[in-house]
């Protein structure tokens, strides 16, 4: 699994593990960017971080104004 974070990308092994720095990610991984503000049915935000399994899923982590954060998939977000 890939994990994009403040460090960059990571590509984790297992989940216990802390992940090791790799110089990209797959194609399609991360649309969206860390900082990019968007809209779910959780409420506004900006993302925060995600996760990837190439080929598959993308999840987005996304922090709102008041310091809550939900996951949310790709197709579950607007950017304005």
């Amino acid at each position: 699994m890939y994990e994009l974070a403040d460090k960059g990308v990571l590509l984790k092994a297992s989940a216990g593990e802390p992940g090791r720095p790799v110089p990209t990610s797959p194609e399609g991984c991360f649309v969206l960017k860390l900082g990019t503000p968007v809209r779910g049915s959780y409420g506004e935000g900006v993302v925060v971080g995600a996760q990837c399994t190439p080929g598959q899923l993308t999840q987005y982590r996304v922090e709102k104004p008041d310091g809550e954060r939900f996951w949310a998939l790709r197709d579950e977000l607007k950017t304005p």
